[in-house]
């Protein structure tokens, strides 16, 4: 999925991909919330950006990739993120801008289709 993440820093301004420890101690599916409480736990600071994956791991027979809206934390330089996520061939691309929180209401899946 590297690749395919790399295509899509290309694309989007102030990206880029980033190397986040999974410690898997908090429910999938509520990163909000995990990044919230692991910040108030430690001081980390909340950041934003999304996974890419595999297109196996969606909905669409056409999809070469997904990319979901993932929230996780940054503390000392390093970045964590406490989700228990289901898969490990996931690539995290970190949106660089300080502007955490605007994402809150819009929890969707974005495929990523071959050009027709």
């Amino acid at each position: 999925m590297k690749s395919l993440a790399k295509k899509f820093v290309q694309l989007m301004p102030n990206t880029k991909i980033v190397r986040v420890d999974n410690t898997k101690t908090s429910p999938i599916g509520k990163c909000w919330e995990n990044a919230k409480q692991h910040s108030k736990e430690t001081g980390s600071r909340i950041v934003n950006g999304w996974l890419i994956m595999p297109g196996d791991k969606c909905l669409r027979d056409d999809a070469i990739g997904i990319r979901m809206k993932h929230y996780w934390n940054k503390l000392n330089g390093r970045y964590i993120d406490t989700t228990d996520l289901k898969f490990n061939d996931s690539t995290y691309v970190l949106f660089k801008e300080n502007c955490v929180g605007f994402w809150l209401y819009d929890d969707q899946f974005q495929y990523i289709v071959k050009e027709a």
